[in-house]
């Protein structure tokens, strides 16, 4: 039933190709390329701080709080992978997963009734700071 249901919002983002065009996708020009020295760390920092606590964890196991009370040499790494993500266009294939997770909208609703659920998906922390990074430097132009 949920599979049914939830069919529409199912996208299959490995196709064989592990590798994205960041910029072609991205809606910006070659004129307004994100570059390396563009992904500060304290970028990074400030995605991470922004990051909602006590959510769900995506595919990988691990939660804002991970990332949070990591030693601060990961939002260094981090500032590496961000920065090899966009020299070589290639967005790893983990950053492509989720979890679908069917949620109740109204309890008091018969709950057997596949439209009384909405679908979430969890992703990656990492993918969320990465996304939260292009956004916050998409938002300074």
């Amino acid at each position: 039933m949920f599979a049914e249901q939830f069919s529409s919002v199912f996208y299959d983002s490995y196709d064989g190709v592990q590798s994205r065009n960041v910029m072609k996708n991205s809606g910006l020009s070659d004129t307004d390329d994100i570059t390396p020295t563009d992904i500060t760390v304290d970028l990074i920092d400030n995605s991470i701080r922004h990051l909602k606590h006590g959510k769900a964890c995506g595919p990988d196991d691990l939660g804002a709080e991970h990332l949070l009370n990591a030693h601060p040499s990961l939002v260094i790494h981090l500032k590496i992978l961000f920065n090899m993500i966009l020299r070589h266009s290639y967005v790893p294939a983990n950053f492509g997963l989720g979890t679908i997770i069917p949620l109740v909208k109204d309890k008091s609703a018969p709950l057997s009734d596949p439209s009384n659920y909405r679908a979430i998906t969890l992703i990656p922390v990492i993918c969320k700071v990465s996304e939260n990074v292009i956004l916050s430097y998409v938002m300074m132009l």
